[in-house]
């Protein structure tokens, strides 16, 4: 009797000490909450495999970014129509009007990408595109081979007519330059395409 006790109490506090999982709420129009899924043990469950939910607090996101936050009762609810769907009851805690689509998160990361930005097509972006990149992944240089790979770094397509993969020009680039036979050709077929000035007509002086 004492070891089935000590293995219920085990159980109990190992299910206390089990990190919760992130929810992910939609706000309808309606006033009602359905829920769409949660991560939980590594796992993304949608919501017709949730068993429970638990009581939290969230955060409101519209397309505008952040909007309100709310607290959840917990419980899922499966209502007559669209029974495929779990609700759950949800209490918002600040008076702002609600831009849809809104949706409730009870995680404490930002799920809105980031705000777009007008980038500058010339090689010093390129080659801080590049090394920050190498920065976030930690390594020191970066093997670029697909033509269209090299064909962005360098700002001109290099591999047209060469058929034989061997053949195709590649880069290496480091965090402050970039070495390579793609490099050289990009600058020849640049030097290529500018065409020479005219000469200069000498004029003579009228007698």
């Amino acid at each position: 009797m004492r070891k089935l006790w000590a293995v219920l109490m085990v159980l109990g506090f190992s299910v206390a000490q089990a990190p919760q999982g992130e929810d992910l709420l939609r706000l309808n129009e309606g006033q009602n909450t359905v829920v769409v899924g949660a991560f939980q043990g590594g796992r993304w469950l949608r919501a017709e495999n949730l068993t429970r939910l638990e009581a939290r607090r969230y955060q409101v996101f519209g397309p505008a970014g952040r909007i309100n936050q709310a607290q959840g009762a917990g419980g899922l609810k499966t209502p007559e129509i669209c029974d495929w769907n779990r609700e759950t009851p949800l209490t918002l805690l600040e008076r702002r009007a609600v831009q849809y689509p809104a949706y409730a998160l009870s995680a404490s990361w930002n799920p809105q990408p980031r705000a777009v930005q007008a980038i500058s097509p010339t090689p010093a972006h390129r080659q801080a595109v590049v090394a920050e990149l190498l920065q976030s992944i930690d390594r020191e240089q970066l093997l670029m081979l697909e033509p269209a790979n090299v064909a962005w770094f360098c700002g001109a397509p290099l591999a047209r007519g060469i058929l034989d993969p061997v053949e195709q020009p590649a880069i290496v680039v480091s965090p402050s330059r970039a070495t390579g036979p793609a490099c050289r050709a990009g600058r020849r077929r640049h030097a290529a395409r500018t065409p020479p000035p005219p000469p200069r007509r000498s004029r003579r002086a009228s007698p």
